[in-house]
C-alpha cells in the first residue's frame, strides 16, 4: 500500500492566494471598461487570457508622444500622468485605460503616459486582438459595437468643441446599457 499526502508549503500557499488576488482584480478592471462591458465572465476571461500582465516603477514611461503604438493599455493598481506637448492633459487611475486606437491603426501616440507610483498593467497586442477576433465572432461584434459607440461619442465631443453654442445635456451624452441597438 503506497500512501500519498500531498502538502501546500505557506510559501506556496501565499503566491496561490497572491496570484488568484492579482487574477480577481485584472478582471475587475477589465470587466468596469465600457468597451468589455458587454461580455460575460467566459467571454471576460478568454480575452483577459489574450492580455499580458506588466509591472512598471514610478516615474517609467509606458508610452512615448509620437512612437507608433500597437497597445491597448488597462491600469490595474497605480496611477500615471497623460501629457501632450508637455502639457498635463489626464490623470489615470486603477480601472483606466489607454491606447485603444491602436488596436485599429498604427498611427503615433497623440500623448505620453508616465506612471505616477508603481503600477500593475495589462497589455493587449494588436497581434493578440486579431487573435482574438478572428477565433470568437461574438466577442469580436460585442466590442467592436462599443467601440463604434465610444468613437461615436468622442466625435460628438469634437462637434461641441467647434460649436460652443450648442449646450448638451449629460442625459443626451450618456449611451444608454444597451446602446440604441443591443449587441449581439
Amino acid at each position: 500500500t503506497l500512501l500519498v499526502r500531498a502538502t501546500t508549503t505557506a510559501v506556496e500557499s501565499k503566491v496561490a492566494n497572491e496570484r488568484a488576488s492579482r487574477i480577481r482584480a485584472e478582471l475587475d478592471a477589465l470587466g468596469h471598461i465600457t468597451l468589455f462591458s458587454e461580455l460575460d465572465m467566459k467571454e471576460l476571461v478568454k480575452v483577459a487570457n489574450a492580455f499580458e500582465h506588466r509591472d512598471y516603477q514610478a516615474g517609467e514611461v509606458v508610452v512615448l508622444e509620437g512612437d507608433i503604438a500597437e497597445t491597448l493599455f488597462v491600469i490595474v493598481n497605480g496611477a500615471a500622468s497623460v501629457t501632450r506637448a508637455g502639457s498635463d492633459i489626464a490623470l489615470l487611475r486603477s480601472g483606466d485605460h489607454f491606447g485603444e486606437m491602436a488596436l485599429l491603426s498604427r498611427r503615433p501616440r497623440s500623448a505620453t503616459v508616465r506612471t505616477l507610483k508603481g503600477c500593475s498593467m495589462l497589455s493587449l497586442s494588436r497581434q493578440r486582438f486579431f487573435d482574438i477576433m478572428k477565433s470568437n465572432q461574438v466577442i469580436a461584434a460585442k466590442f467592436l459595437w462599443r467601440l463604434a459607440q465610444t468613437l461615436s461619442l468622442r466625435l460628438d465631443d469634437v462637434y461641441l468643441l467647434q460649436d460652443k453654442t450648442v449646450h448638451e445635456t449629460e442625459e443626451m451624452r450618456t449611451t444608454q446599457k444597451y446602446g440604441i441597438f443591443p449587441s449581439p
